[in-house]
C-alpha cells in the first residue's frame, strides 16, 4: 500500500514538471509562432562594475553567487540616461524570477520598478511593433477551478512605469492552458471576469521606488 502511495507521488511528480517545461518551446523568446520578437542581446556586467546603490537596493549579497542574478546597462526607455535591468533568481529558482529594473530621471536618480515573472530573461524585452522602445512580457501563473494556465501580458514604460498594454498588441492578454503537450493557444475556458482580474492584480503587484 506504501509502495502504490509512493509510485503515485512520483507519477504526478513527472506530470507536474512534463506540463511546465512543455512550454518551453513558447517561453522566451516567446515566438507564439509569430516571431520570434526582437529582444534585448547585452552583456551582463561584471561585479566590479555593478553601481553601489543597486547592490543595496536589490541586496545582491542575499543571493550569494552571481549565477543567481545578472545586471544589465541599457538605456531602456530612450532618455539618453543609462538605467539598470537587474535580473534575479530567488532561492536558487529557475521558475520564479524576479525584475528589478532603475530607470535614471536624472542624474543619480532613479524609480526602481519591481515585479515577478515566470522564467524571467533579457528575451522577456521585446520591440514587438519595432518602434525601437522596448516592451516587457511578464509571464505569470493563474490558478483555475478546473485547469492552470501560464499568463502572458505585455507592458510598455512611461512616465517611469510599467503600464499594460496588452489591448496595444495582437495576441495579448494570452493564458494557455497547461498541458502535457507544447501548447500555445490562447484558451478560451475562462471568463472575461476570470481574466482581468488577474490581470488586474498582476498590473498592482508591480512595485515602485525612488532612489535619490
Amino acid at each position: 500500500m506504501v509502495a502504490k502511495v509512493i509510485l503515485s507521488l512520483i507519477m504526478a511528480l513527472v506530470c507536474a514538471v512534463q506540463s511546465s517545461f512543455s512550454y518551453y518551446e513558447n517561453w522566451p523568446p516567446y515566438s507564439f509562432k509569430q516571431g520570434p520578437f526582437k529582444h534585448l542581446d547585452l552583456k551582463s556586467l561584471p561585479d566590479k562594475d555593478i553601481p553601489s546603490f543597486i547592490e543595496d537596493h536589490s541586496d545582491l549579497e542575499s543571493y550569494g553567487d552571481s549565477e543567481f542574478y545578472k545586471v544589465y546597462k541599457i538605456d531602456i526607455d530612450g532618455n539618453g540616461l543609462d538605467d539598470y535591468i537587474v535580473l534575479l533568481c530567488p532561492m536558487g529558482s529557475t521558475f520564479l524570477w524576479a525584475s528589478d529594473v532603475y530607470l535614471q530621471k536624472q542624474k543619480g536618480r532613479y524609480e526602481k520598478i519591481s515585479y515577478v515573472s515566470c522564467g524571467v530573461g533579457l528575451e522577456d524585452f521585446v520591440d514587438i511593433n519595432k518602434d525601437g522602445r522596448y516592451e516587457v512580457i511578464i509571464g505569470s501563473l493563474y490558478e483555475g477551478e478546473k485547469h492552470n494556465y501560464i499568463t502572458y501580458n505585455i507592458y510598455e514604460f512611461k512616465n517611469y512605469k510599467l503600464i499594460n498594454v496588452d489591448k496595444k498588441f495582437k495576441g495579448f492578454s494570452k493564458f494557455v492552458w497547461m498541458t502535457n503537450r507544447p501548447n500555445d493557444k490562447d484558451t478560451v475556458h475562462l471568463s472575461t471576469k476570470e481574466r482581468r482580474k488577474h490581470v488586474a492584480n498582476k498590473d498592482y503587484s508591480i512595485k515602485y521606488e525612488s532612489i535619490y
